[in-house]
């Protein structure tokens, strides 16, 4: 008897008069069509157990903005999605926060009425990961009133489950099981964050079959980014194309940073050209503002700190709001279902090969007069993109780390050797699945908030 039935039936009582209680008050069942969330048949199964923290609306300007469920309408009024926010800590101590969506009905997926979630309630996620396209409303402008489009990589929701509803709870963190053949030829590189550790960077194509409560059978295929760690036991299943492995392992949550002067995105662009001349007004302000308070001169030290407040003010709005947090799979398991293994130098011989057969497009001068306009437009001195972070897909970091991409130096000629940099390219990893058309776009290798 599974967990979500236990709780059904505890929910389904009798009144003293033998009578069955009213529907509106039976809590409804989860969609056994949603996913397979049996960790030991499933080819995509994920799990979260955290806790759920209170977030701020972003859309909410007076009063407390802080939410535990922040709700979403559609054009006729009704809710779509719903949106909460999970703190999760790794069993190896690692800690992040990650939100969850669940579109359509909240009540579906809890296996406890709504009014018994609260801040701080400890609670097990049961779901499986696609790319799921929504609009990031931080860039919405009279132009773009949805803002920026990401296809990125989510948790889709089938089960939340309180952890005192649980005869055996989980252990803290996150948990995937994944099953699924190689995509593409791996990137052999450092990892981000842990220099120490060489990963093998790819995507894993996997194929989910389920069948709805009306016999109707659902196929979905995902690409699952998928960081393999070279000194994992077996990681040579998973260095070949076309290999199909299982993979279990955990999430890793990564910063994706934007750069304004090579996005190719709209509304990214015209939200910075309008709050570019906001930014600029704040810091005048404070070059202009009074030098007395209270009828007494202010002293050099007071005036520069107040300057130097406006000045780490603006630049924080800018670091919130070109990055982002994305999410992958580090491998902690891997076992050859079918092919053949691949040793790493294998691998990287393939990865040249491949790349050397899907050049990436060269970019047009129509790209390059923009990326030239956008910097002398913010007052950059310099073309060079040091700190190697394409938001457009493209990758400045090679699989040593060291940027090396031809498309950051079309622009115009460097004044200075470029430097190592820990980070590499931006949310194309995604979009590079649903194009097709850039080699680079898998290596998507954001610096890791971990």
């Amino acid at each position: 008897m599974t967990e979500t039935t236990r709780a059904q039936e505890q929910t389904t009582t009798t009144t003293t008069n033998g009578a069955q209680p009213a529907a509106a008050a039976a809590k409804p069942a989860p969609n056994p069509g949603a996913a397979d969330p049996d960790p030991a048949t499933s080819n995509n199964y994920a799990e979260l157990v955290g806790t759920l923290v209170k977030q701020r609306d972003p859309r909410a300007r007076f009063g407390d903005n802080e939410k535990l469920v922040i709700t979403r309408q559609g054009a006729d009024g009704t809710p779509t999605t719903y949106h909460m926010l999970l703190a999760v800590r790794e069993e190896f101590g690692a800690a992040y926060s990650i939100p969850i969506t669940i579109t359509g009905d909240l009540g579906a997926v809890l296996t406890v009425p709504r009014e018994q979630v609260s801040a701080g309630l400890a609670v097990q996620v049961i779901g499986r990961l696609a790319f799921q396209e929504h609009y990031d409303d931080r860039f919405a402008s009279s132009e773009y009133p949805y803002g920026r489009s990401i296809l990125a990589l989510a948790l889709q929701v089938q089960r939340i489950t309180p952890l005192s509803e649980l005869e055996t709870p989980p252990p803290p963190g996150s948990w995937v099981v994944l099953e699924g053949t190689v995509h593409r030829p791996p990137i052999i590189r450092t990892h981000e964050v842990e220099r120490a550790m060489n990963i093998a960077r790819t995507h894993l194509a996997v194929l989910s079959k389920s069948v709805t409560t009306r016999g109707l059978e659902t196929v979905e295929t995902d690409r699952v980014p998928l960081d393999i760690p070279l000194e994992l036991t077996n990681a040579e299943a998973g260095l070949r194309v076309d290999n199909r492995a299982r993979v279990q392992g955990f999430l890793e949550p990564y910063t994706v940073v934007i750069n304004p002067e090579r996005t190719r995105d709209p509304a990214v662009r015209h939200y910075l050209r309008e709050q570019q001349q906001a930014w600029q007004e704040r810091t005048e302000r404070a070059d202009q503002r009074e030098t007395k308070r209270d009828g007494q001169p202010l002293s050099y030290r007071a005036m520069e700190g107040i300057r130097k407040d406006a000045r780490a003010s603006v630049a924080r709005d800018k670091r919130e709001l070109l990055s982002d947090t994305r999410l992958r799979v580090r491998a902690g398991k891997i076992e050859l279902v079918s092919g053949e293994p691949c040793s790493a130098e294998d691998a990287r011989a393939n990865r040249k090969a491949w790349e050397k057969a899907n050049p990436l497009p060269p970019r047009t001068r129509r790209q390059q007069q923009d990326t030239t306009a956008g910097r002398q437009e913010r007052g950059y001195e310099d073309s060079n993109n040091e700190d190697g972070n394409n938001e457009d897909g493209s990758s400045s970091a090679d699989e040593n780390g060291t940027a090396g991409d031809s498309d950051a130096s079309a622009t115009a000629k460097t004044t200075r050797p470029r430097r190592k940099t820990a980070t590499a390219a931006g949310d194309g990893d995604e979009r590079g699945d649903e194009r097709g058309d850039e080699r680079g776009d898998e290596n998507d290798g954001g610096s890791s908030s971990k």
